[in-house]
């Protein structure tokens, strides 16, 4: 009886991990990105053109995402392009927060 009171929680608890994995990454990438934009403004790592462009650029990415799930479905090339677009947008951020520029 124990046993399969265990089996049915292990059962339940990665259904329920899988299904929250799932809908906890829509939109998230802008977040962490628009985060990590203003905490480079805040500790003066990012000036103000700086910052400026990058937000952009996440905007840009965003309605490229948006324009993706228009059809109600991304086809693995555009998920492909999404990915290296966030790749490179995450790159950018990290060296204009390390280039040694300070806000004025």
């Amino acid at each position: 009886m124990n046993v399969k009171i265990i089996l049915a929680i292990a059962i339940f608890s990665a259904a329920s991990y899988s299904v929250d994995a799932q809908t906890t990454n829509t939109g998230r990438p802008a977040a962490t990105n628009r985060q990590r934009i203003k905490q480079g403004v805040n500790n003066g790592e990012l000036n103000r053109a700086e910052a400026a462009r990058l937000k952009a650029q996440n905007a840009n990415l965003a309605k490229e995402r948006k324009a993706a799930r228009a059809d109600r479905t991304v086809t693995t090339e555009e998920r492909k392009d999404i990915r290296q677009d966030q790749k490179t947008l995450s790159k950018k951020i990290y060296r204009q927060k390390h280039d040694r520029q300070k806000r004025r």
